[in-house]
């Protein structure tokens, strides 16, 4: 993992989406250094 000119303290609640997940985990785990913690998928709203 590279160094990061910030730490991330916490998070409350974020829902961002998209058709591709491997981008999205770029944008979270690559760029933003959080851990996976479950995989939750919701039919209905679509996420």
């Amino acid at each position: 993992m590279s160094q990061r000119p910030f730490k991330v303290l916490g998070i409350q609640q974020i829902a961002i989406g998209g058709p591709d997940k491997m981008k999205m985990r770029k944008l979270w785990i690559d760029m933003l250094g959080l851990e996976i913690t479950g995989n939750f998928v919701s039919e209905r709203e679509n996420v």
